[in-house]
């Protein structure tokens, strides 16, 4: 669960304290993004809808948080409905530990108005005052995923499929991009930069070739690579993608995707999809979204939508809901049926994304 995503956005799930920031460590040599936090008398941290959450649905004693405190220091895991109805004391000190939820014996205790609560406490020094810290407990929620560790694999001739004003693979001595979207600068400004927030000067539109994810206009075994992020879940018959996507690499060619961890994002009530539920669609022959789409989206997020208006603007909604393991089900499927030689899945537990590479 990507408890940074959730304090950056405010989601109405989470109650915290003004004095809940967002900050990084360097840990195990590696970079972690961090949610930092200053001691208090109240319980610093709330997390409701926790039963509706798909990553807690199994009730896992650890989710990947750590914690540390500036001295010694101790946090009170609970879970609450009007009373508490279990909970644990962690001692913390300077080396992060794990922050374990203390799940009820009892699994009908886990309820609608269920909430995990962290209250954070810390004993006292005398030279607190003069030297003041700028945060007393930091709870490490992920390991930081280097972008470049899949955009440095985009080499040669390809496509960028999707990448509105920000492209993230750029021309080079040893790139040849084109970028594919569906709509022209004006009718992409017009549907998704209607207020001009975007700074659109800077996007060089003549590199844009109009078409789809599913009708590439490109040559058949052309390409070395085709780039996609946050795309693939926006797919529908995302097997048909794969499988046109195939006919349009070269041998060796290899399709690099960006994809939100339904875990770590607003999709965190999502089922993760199966690839028989693929292979149903990949059978019906479908290209865009259905109704059924739309209703999964809008019962997702409380029902807040005219299912219809949606659908008569097109509306960007995710289709499907992936995380690392669902997706390394539907990768082993693709070598093994679409003629694809081998994938690897980049994954961070708790990120908001995770990368696949699929190699022709």
């Amino acid at each position: 669960m990507n408890l940074i995503d959730l304090v950056q956005r405010n989601d109405k799930i989470l109650e915290k304290d003004e004095n809940v920031g967002v900050g990084s460590k360097r840990w195990q040599g590696q970079d972690w993004r961090t949610i930092t936090l200053k001691a208090s008398d109240t319980a610093q941290i709330r997390i409701s809808d926790i039963c509706h959450i798909d990553r807690l649905k199994s009730f896992p004693p650890e989710i990947g948080w750590y914690a540390t405190a500036r001295g010694k220091g101790h946090v009170d895991v609970s879970l609450v409905n009007e009373d508490v109805v279990a909970s644990t004391r962690i001692t913390l000190g300077s080396s992060p530990v794990p922050i374990r939820i203390p799940w009820p014996t009892d699994p009908s205790d886990v309820r609608a108005e269920t909430q995990l609560h962290l209250h954070f406490s810390r004993e006292a020094r005398f030279y607190d005052s003069i030297l003041p810290g700028k945060h007393d407990f930091r709870i490490l929620v992920h390991r930081r995923l280097k972008r470049k560790q899949i955009t440095s694999l985009a080499i040669g001739k390809g496509i960028e499929i999707g990448p509105g004003a920000a492209p993230q693979i750029f021309n080079d001595r040893k790139i040849d991009v084109s970028y594919v979207e569906e709509m022209p600068k004006e009718k992409w400004q017009a549907l998704y930069d209607s207020k001009g927030k975007r700074d659109l000067k800077k996007t060089d539109w003549s590199q844009y070739i109009i078409g789809t994810a599913s009708d590439i206009p490109f040559e058949n075994e052309s390409l070395d690579f085709i780039f996609s992020s946050h795309v693939f879940e926006h797919l529908a018959n995302p097997l048909g993608h794969l499988q046109k996507w195939h006919e349009k690499l070269k041998p060796g060619g290899r399709i690099l995707a960006v994809v939100p961890d339904l875990d770590g994002t607003k999709d965190r009530r999502a089922r993760p999809c199966t690839y028989q539920s693929l292979l149903e669609e990949y059978d019906e022959g479908i290209w865009t979204p259905q109704r059924r789409h739309f209703e999964t989206y809008n019962q997702l997020r409380g029902n807040d939508f005219d299912v219809d208006k949606l659908m008569a603007k097109s509306f960007s909604i995710h289709v499907h809901f992936y995380n690392p393991g669902s997706m390394k089900h539907i990768l082993e499927k693709a070598v093994e049926h679409f003629g694809f030689s081998k994938y690897e899945i980049i994954s961070a537990d708790n990120h908001k994304d995770f990368y696949f590479i699929l190699e022709k």
